[in-house]
Parts: C-alpha cells; sequence; structure tokens
C-alpha cells in the first residue's frame, strides 16, 4: 500500500507532541517495513522534509508561529494531497487545523477521530470557538470510515451522529515501562501536555490546594511539553492557590526523566475535560501507579473505576479531591490499584495493534 497520512501534530512539534503523533509514529513505524508511508505534518521551527524509520515526513505549511502553523497547515494540506501518489488517505483529525480532506480526494480515505470536541471549543475560545466546533462536525459527516480509541467515542458517533463504520482501535505505550522499579516519594503526578484548559489542570491545582493544609510537605509535579504562556498561566494558578512552595512545573523533559518521574510518584492524576484515551493514564499504569481521572469518554477505558484508578466527576475539583485524599490515606489500596493498572496494560502492545490496523487499511481498500 501506498499511505498518505495527514496529521498535523509530530512527536518533535514543541507546541504539540501529543498521543496522536505517537500512535501515528508507531504504528506507521511498523507499517513501514511493507508499504511506502507519507506523513504530511504541520511545520514547526527545526523542522524538515526527512525520511526517519523508512517514513517519508513532508512538513507542510510555516513554522514562525502556533497560530500560523496551524492555520498554513490547514491551507496547504490540500496541495499535498493534490501532488502526492497514493491509494488509501488517513486523516488525523485536527478540529484547529482541519484540512478538509474529503473534499479534495475520491480515493478511499479514513478519518482518525480521538476525542468529541463538542461545545469545548465554544467555552475554551468564546469568539473563534464556532470554527473548529463546525470543522468538527464537517469531518464526521463527510466521512464514511472512522477510526477512534474508546468505545465511548465510537458509542457517541454511532448513536448521535448515525455513522455506521466507526472502528475501535485502542492505544498502546512504551512497553519498556513494564520492566521498570517502582518506588514511593512524596509527590503527585501529571505528566502529558500542559494544556490548561483541556486537561483540567486549573482544576488539580484547586483540589491540591485543599490538600495542602493536611499535607505541607507533598508535591504535585506537574510536567510535560509546553508553550512558554501556559507554564506561566499555571505558575499563576500555583500563586493564587497558595501552593506554589508545593508545585514544580518542569518542561520538555527527555524520556529518561519522565520515566523517573512515573516510576516514583505516588499516583498520577489525570483530570482532563475531553480526552481521546489518555495514552499517559496506561504509561502511569504500566509502572504500576494508581491513577485518578475524570470521568470522560476515553478515560473511561484507560481507568477501570476501583480497579485500576478512581474515576470522579468532571469539572469537580472537590470530587478530585476526594479521590485524591483516599489514595494518600489508604495505601494499601493505593498499590493494590496499581498492581491491577499494571497487569491490564499487558494487554496494548503497539505491534499488535499495528497489525490490527494493516488488516483494516486492507478491508477498506478491498472494499473500494
Amino acid at each position: 500500500m501506498r499511505i498518505l497520512h495527514l496529521i498535523y501534530d509530530d512527536l518533535d512539534n514543541p507546541w504539540c507532541g501529543g498521543g496522536g503523533s505517537q500512535r501515528c509514529w508507531e504504528i506507521n513505524r511498523r507499517l513501514a517495513r511493507h508499504h511506502q508511508i507519507t506523513i504530511a505534518t504541520g511545520n514547526f521551527p527545526g523542522a524538515k522534509d526527512e525520511e526517519k524509520n523508512g517514513l517519508r515526513f513532508i512538513r507542510v505549511g510555516s513554522a514562525k508561529n502556533y497560530l500560523l502553523s496551524r492555520l498554513s497547515y490547514t491551507f496547504g494540506a490540500r496541495y499535498v494531497i493534490q501532488k502526492e501518489d497514493f491509494d488509501l488517505l488517513i486523516d488525523s483529525f485536527s478540529a484547529f487545523a482541519p484540512t478538509f480532506s474529503s473534499f479534495f480526494t475520491d480515493k478511499p480515505k479514513i478519518l482518525n477521530f480521538y476525542h468529541l470536541l463538542g461545545s469545548h471549543a465554544l467555552i475554551k475560545y468564546p469568539l473563534l470557538g464556532f470554527f473548529p466546533f463546525w470543522a468538527e462536525r464537517y469531518a464526521i459527516r463527510s466521512y464514511k470510515n472512522i477510526v477512534v480509541i474508546s468505545k465511548s467515542v465510537q458509542e457517541l458517533l454511532e448513536t448521535k451522529f448515525k455513522k455506521e463504520r466507526v472502528y475501535f482501535s485502542p492505544t498502546g505505550f512504551d512497553s519498556s515501562l513494564l520492566d521498570l522499579p517502582v518506588w514511593e516519594e512524596n509527590y503527585l503526578l501529571y505528566l502529558g501536555r500542559l494544556d490548561i484548559y483541556m486537561k483540567g489542570l486549573d482544576l488539580l491545582l484547586e483540589a491540591f490546594s485543599s490538600l495542602s493544609p493536611r499535607y505541607p510537605h507533598l508535591k504535585l509535579i506537574l510536567a510535560g511539553k509546553s508553550q512558554k504562556r501556559d507554564a506561566r498561566a499555571l505558575a499563576q494558578l500555583a500563586l493564587q492557590n497558595q501552593i506554589s512552595d508545593q508545585i514544580e512545573i518542569l518542561i520538555n523533559l527527555d524520556e529518561e526523566q519522565k520515566k523517573r518521574l512515573l516510576s516514583g510518584c505516588l499516583f498520577f492524576c489525570m483530570p482532563s475535560r475531553f480526552e481521546g484515551w489518555g495514552i499517559s493514564a496506561m504509561e502511569a499504569a504500566a509502572c504500576g501507579k494508581a491513577v485518578v481521572g475524570s470521568d470522560i469518554p476515553g478515560l473511561r477505558e484507560a481507568i477501570l473505576q476501583e480497579k485500576t484508578g478512581i474515576l470522579v466527576r468532571p469539572s469537580d475539583p472537590e470530587a478530585l479531591s476526594q479521590a485524591m485524599l483516599r489514595l494518600l490515606e489508604d495505601a494499601e489500596f493505593r498499590k493494590e490499584l496499581g498492581l491491577r493498572a499494571k497487569e491490564r496494560a499487558r494487554e496494548f502492545s503497539w505491534d499488535a495493534i499495528a497489525r490490527e490496523m494493516e488488516r483494516y487499511y486492507q478491508r477498506v481498500l478491498s472494499e473500494q
């Protein structure tokens, strides 16, 4: 197969580098052993057209700043579709950098749709949010074949949007995490993109502030990729909640630093407002750590209630605080959840997921 994969994000993109780019990399580098794959990403500082692990990367648009990068990707993707020779088009949808790819080709195509943004676009960006809100609905309606990484999102698309060809494929993680030594130090951890609204980091800081008087020496580490303004905003929120001395914000860590943080935390926090699957939650699980997360589509599959972690009402800092307190005060329960989480994590292998996606791609081509 000759596959063209459109995805704004990239693992090396300093503005994003999220779970979608990791999934793209892990699956495609395995498929590249037998297929010709071109990945068209957004542009970013230091990016260049290149070949890595048998994959051909094309950078689309401007690298001057984040906003211009996304806008120029939206306008530039059509030219890539028209120029490249491919058998199958994969479009990893981004509401903030939509390609409208279904409009530019009649060839077989698949939409990767990881989470439903919905009204969150209008809440996060009251004036500009209508465009991603509309683009998301256009993408859902214009594609026949859709891949999701959450059964909750699959159910939403099948019931709310009456889609009949929604294919569920879970997401894997770095299996080397299963072999890491595990210990406990006096800190809680969030690890991922430091997007305050989407990841619910404002909720996490508010919840942690209510624990602070009882646990004055406990630390909360917020680590991951971030734009400078988001890191500054997090620091300001910590100041407002009077917990600055208990908060550490760590930006752009290498893999070894991430592994050390996962291995040593008491438990992992993921109070997202919306999420596709939550690779970070599975990475924590692989390290034998319980996870506290929001009871939302996506995380309901990554975190099993009272079995591998605790799910709480979304956007509810009081409920989040109570769940965190429960794990702090009950070490036996916390460790029991972590052991179960590690066993379950063994089920999610990138090799198996890549083979499954290869069969699905071939089926879509044969049905065209």
